[in-house]
């Protein structure tokens, strides 16, 4: 009996230390239904190694790959996996979080994508 209940709650530890909020690559099925907005960038912005130009973008995050494609052109200028933290809710707006890097460039931090619940992390 206690063998079964040493196991037993080794069982709940393990499942609860594994629903914490952690780094997952986006492959659920939220993720799946594609999420889409516009994001304005007024300088260039480094996501990951990949630096994105000014201009208006569409922004999707849609089978685990988070896009912006430019609106003048339709030129696809990022195309990464989706990597970050799924959050208790759906985001009400799109928001971009930056830093600035020693270079003075602008970097990535997180992309918070309207009507998703993945915070976005670029490495």
């Amino acid at each position: 009996m206690r063998k079964f209940l040493a196991l037993l709650l080794g069982f709940a530890f393990a499942a609860a230390v594994g629903a914490q909020g952690h780094k997952m690559h986006c492959d659920n099925k939220q993720c799946d239904k594609g999420h889409k907005d516009t994001l304005t960038l007024a300088s260039n912005v480094k996501f990951g190694d990949v630096v994105v130009g000014p201009g208006e973008y569409q922004v999707m995050c849609q089978t685990g790959r988070v896009t912006l494609t430019r609106k003048s052109d339709h030129v696809k200028s990022l195309d990464v996996e989706c990597q970050g933290t799924m959050l208790p809710a759906k985001v009400a707006h799109t928001v971009l979080q930056t830093s600035t890097d020693a270079d003075g460039m602008k970097v990535a931090d997180k992309l918070l994508l309207k009507g998703s619940q993945m915070e976005h992390v670029f490495k």
